[in-house]
């Protein structure tokens, strides 16, 4: 309440809601702003970076691996991909929250329901809690939901199935991701 309550005393920020989302500075408003501007968080000058442009001692073995698992066996690069290391894409993962129903509160549509937004990977190892909710608190325990397929099929993507990725798999996907 004190920050709606601040940002609707500033004329600058009561104009940029109504330009941005067309309503009022609320909660969730702020909530959506917040959001936007941690998925716009771009790094394009990490050790991913420098390897992909040809430094081959960029990454150490461990990164190296994690690298080939994030294209190959597990098929992160499906959603996570080009220099943003997202689709841009609308996916259901098949992770519940009973607080959020993802693009379907935008569209209305219920095809939509647990659709969520497919973030960078960029400095992920820095934006900690992870999920579209922050529920999820390391990159390990994201990476072992992944590696199960996803709990909950209704409406899952396709792609979404048990990896069967290694203990040392699992520790170099996770510190590729670090690198980024």
């Amino acid at each position: 309440p004190e920050a709606v309550a601040r940002l609707k005393g500033d004329r600058s920020y009561v104009a940029a809601f109504k330009k941005t989302f067309n309503e009022e500075v609320t909660a969730k408003g702020i909530a959506k702003a917040l959001s936007s501007f941690q998925r716009a968080r771009l790094n394009g000058s990490s050790r991913v970076d420098a390897y992909e442009s040809g430094q081959a001692l960029a990454l150490n073995a461990q990164e190296a691996l994690g690298r080939a698992l994030f294209h190959g066996k597990a098929r992160c690069a499906g959603c996570h991909l080009g220099p943003n290391y997202t689709d841009e894409g609308f996916h259901n993962t098949g992770f519940l929250c009973t607080t959020d129903f993802g693009l379907e509160e935008a569209t209305g549509r219920s095809a939509d329901r647990r659709l969520f937004k497919t973030p960078t990977l960029r400095a992920v190892g820095q934006t900690s809690p992870y999920m579209h909710d922050g529920s999820v608190d390391t990159l390990e325990a994201v990476v072992e939901l992944y590696n199960a397929g996803g709990p909950h099929p209704a409406n899952r993507d396709t792609e979404m199935r048990p990896l069967g990725l290694t203990a040392e798999e699992k520790a170099a996907l996770v510190q590729f991701l670090k690198a980024l």
